[in-house]
C-alpha cells in the first residue's frame, strides 16, 4: 500500500472493473493442486453506488452460475449492505476463524502460483508453535533477497504484505486486539525508546509518524489490519513472518483500479523501484510444489536495506520523520493531547472546504 488514506479514491473499488481480475484470481487457485484440500470462502460486497450494479450482478451470477469442483468446499457470502474493503474482509477473517484454526487470506485482483496453497499449508504447519512468528506472506517483492544458499523463504521483520496471507486465529486474535485497540498508538514512546524505529523499512517509519503524530482515529490504518500496521506491528512487537524469496502471488491492482494502491506508470528509462515497477508482470513462482527450505537466520539489515533501496523513500522526508518522532515522543500528555486535536480540527477544516 503506498497511497495516503485520506487519498483514497472512492470509485477504484469498482464492481464494474472487478469481474475480470476475479476470475483470473479464482482460476489461479483453481490450478492449485491442494486446492480440494481447501475451502473457498467469498464475501461478494454490496454494491455502493448505482454505477456499481451492473458490475456487481455480472459478479454475483458468475458466482452462483459457475461450479467449482477443484475446491473441497465453495461459501458466497452475498452482503446486504456495502460495507467497504476493509470491513469486508476482516467480517469475512470473522466468520472463517469462528469455523477453521487458520485462514488464508486474498484478494480479487491478485494472481497466485500453482503451489501457492501448498506453500500456505505448509507453513501455517511448520511455524504453528513458534511464538514469534505471527503470519505467513505469499507475497514477495522482486528484491534479490540475501539468504542461505538453497533456500526459498525467510524469517523477516520488516515486510507486512497482505497481498495472500494465512493466519493462525489464536495469534491472528491477539494481534488484532493490540491493532484495532490502538497498541501502536499507546506503544510509540516504546518503540521510538526502545529502539524499534531502526526494524522498520523508511516507509513504514513515515507511515508510523504520519498515523501517529498528527492526530490518529480509530479507522486510522495503523488501527487495522493494514499492511501499514503489520509491518510496524513486527518492529515494535519482536515479531517475524515467513516470506519466500520469489513472490508466490502477482498483484494486478496498481493499474488504478486497486482501492488501496497507487496507479503506476512504467518508465522503461529509469531504475527500477516501486514508483515504477510493473506489479501486473511480476514474474511468480511456476513450479507445481513445494518444498520448504526456510532461512530462519537471514541477514534483516542487509535485506531491509535492499527494500528500502527499491521503495527509494528520500533521506530528507525519512529525517524528517525521524526528527518528528523525536519531538512527539518528549511531548507531555497535555501538549500531545493539544497537538492531535489541532491536527484533527484542520483535517476537518479542509474536509469541509
Amino acid at each position: 500500500t503506498r497511497m495516503n488514506e485520506n487519498e483514497l479514491r472512492p470509485d477504484s473499488s469498482s464492481d464494474s472493473v472487478r469481474y475480470e481480475p476475479l476470475v483470473r484470481c479464482i482460476d489461479s487457485l483453481r490450478r492449485n493442486a491442494w486446492a480440494d484440500r481447501t475451502d473457498l470462502m467469498i464475501a461478494l460486497d454490496y454494491p455502493k453506488k448505482a454505477s456499481h450494479r451492473e458490475g456487481y450482478e455480472k459478479i454475483r451470477r458468475y458466482l452462483e452460475e459457475t461450479r467449482f469442483p477443484e475446491f473441497r468446499g465453495v461459501q458466497v457470502i452475498l452482503r446486504k449492505k456495502n460495507y467497504g474493503a476493509i470491513r469486508n474482509f476482516r467480517d469475512l477473517l470473522d466468520i472463517g476463524f469462528a469455523k477453521y484454526d487458520r485462514c488464508i487470506c486474498v484478494f480479487d485482483d491478485l494472481t497466485f502460483s500453482p503451489n501457492f496453497i501448498q506453500y500456505m499449508d505448509e507453513m501455517l504447519e511448520r511455524f504453528e508453535g513458534e511464538p514469534e512468528v505471527e503470519a505467513v506472506l505469499g507475497y514477495s517483492y522482486p528484491v534479490a533477497w540475501k539468504a542461505a544458499e538453497g533456500s526459498n523463504a525467510i524469517l523477516q521483520n520488516f515486510s507486512g504484505s497482505i497481498w495472500g496471507i494465512g493466519f493462525w486465529r489464536e495469534k491472528f486474535l491477539e494481534m488484532s486486539r493490540y491493532l484495532e485497540g490502538g497498541g501502536l498508538v499507546r506503544d510509540f514512546d516504546r518503540a521510538w525508546s526502545d529502539g524499534a524505529f531502526e526494524k522498520m523499512t523508511d516507509w513504514a517509519v513515515k507511515d508510523y509518524v504520519n498515523s501517529v503524530c498528527y492526530g490518529v482515529n480509530r479507522s486510522s490504518f495503523v488501527n487495522q489490519i493494514t499492511d501499514i500496521a503489520l509491518r510496524i506491528y513486527l518492529a515494535v512487537r519482536g515479531k517475524k513472518y515467513v516470506m519466500p524469496l520469489l513472490s508466490k502471488v502477482q498483484n494486478g491492482g496498481f493499474d488504478g483500479s486497486g482501492a488501496f494502491c497507487e496507479r503506476i506508470e512504467r518508465r522503461d528509462d529509469a531504475e527500477i523501484c516501486s514508483q515504477n515497477y510493473d506489479f501486473d508482470r511480476q514474474p511468480i513462482d511456476e513450479s507445481l510444489t513445494f518444498t520448504p527450505r526456510v532461512d530462519p537466520d537471514a541477514d534483516l539489515a542487509v535485506n531491509r536495506a535492499l527494500l528500502n533501496r527499491f521503495d527509494r523513500v528520500d533521506p530528507a522526508e525519512w529525517k524528517s520523520a525521524m526528527d518528528r518522532a523525536a519531538f512527539y515522543a518528549s511531548l507531555s500528555g497535555f501538549r500531545r493531547s493539544q497537538l492531535n486535536l489541532k491536527k484533527l480540527l484542520l483535517r476537518a477544516a479542509r474536509r469541509l472546504r
